[in-house]
Formats: structure tokens, C-alpha cells, sequence
């Protein structure tokens, strides 16, 4: 992968012009043959010995039109940073105030085929402007079911 250098800068939380809606995000590897591969999706297949992917950031935009996706992942080489232990992460992060990655733009590709890549994907969005705790009281369903 050939990466073009730049000055570190701290990498936010998503967010938006007004943030009306907020919330995590949580996934779980797939580790079947028939799934995607994430590695391969960013094209580091074959430099998996080399390379960590860390993040991933996937932005849409639609406005009611066909969706509009910019998908990425934020990798860091293991062998630049000289890790090769889990324990090397920390000295990492405090050597550097965090640990620096590469943005890696995946052209073409679409949240359905990080999904693909993974064995559950789960996303929950609140009102960006409400930080109380919920209190699950209810359940429904749209359209009715029988």
C-alpha cells in the first residue's frame, strides 16, 4: 500500500452539521469462508503481516436521492510503529499521544459491503439533543402483524 505522509492529526467523533442524531455503533468479525474480507476490501489482503486496520468510518449522504457513500479505514503499520505484541499498542499511543494511522479512502465501496465483512453490525441513533437514559416501557409494530 503506498501511503502519501502527513502532519498527525487527532482523529474526532463522527459528526454532522447538527448533529440530530447521535449514537454507537458495535460489529463482529466474520471468520467464515463465505464472508467478505475487510483486508481485502481496503487492499491490504496481502499485507495483513504488516498492516492493522483500526477503524472504519463509513458517511452517506442521500437527501432523499440515491445514497452517496464514503467509506474508509484508518490502518496502522505494525511494522513502522515496531509493534508486534497487543502490550506494544500502549507504548505506541504514549510515544505519539495516540496512535497514528493511515486513512485509507475505499473507492466504490458501500456500508453494505463492510457489512459483508462482518458476522452482526449493530448502529443506534438518539435525539442528538436528548441525553437522558431510556427507559424501554413498550413495543410496537409497522405495519401491524398478526
Amino acid at each position: 500500500m503506498d501511503i502519501r505522509k502527513s502532519e498527525p492529526t487527532l482523529l474526532g467523533p463522527a459528526d454532522s452539521s447538527y448533529n440530530d442524531w447521535k449514537g454507537t455503533a458495535v460489529a463482529e468479525n466474520s471468520l467464515i469462508e463465505a464472508s467478505g474480507d475487510l483486508y481485502e476490501l481496503a487492499g491490504l489482503r496481502d499485507e495483513r503481516d504488516r498492516w492493522s486496520i483500526l477503524g472504519i468510518e463509513v458517511d452517506a449522504y442521500s437527501h432523499g436521492a440515491d445514497t452517496s457513500w464514503t467509506v474508509r479505514v484508518y490502518a496502522a503499520d505494525r511494522h513502522e510503529l515496531g509493534v508486534n505484541s497487543f502490550e506494544d499498542w500502549e507504548r505506541v499511543a504514549a510515544k505519539h499521544g495516540g496512535i497514528p494511522v493511515a486513512d485509507i479512502l475505499l473507492h466504490d465501496a458501500t456500508l453494505d459491503d463492510v457489512i459483508k465483512c462482518m458476522k452482526s453490525f449493530g448502529v443506534q441513533l438518539r435525539n442528538g439533543h436528548i441525553s437522558h437514559d431510556f427507559l424501554h416501557a413498550g413495543y410496537g409494530d409497522h405495519p401491524a402483524q398478526d
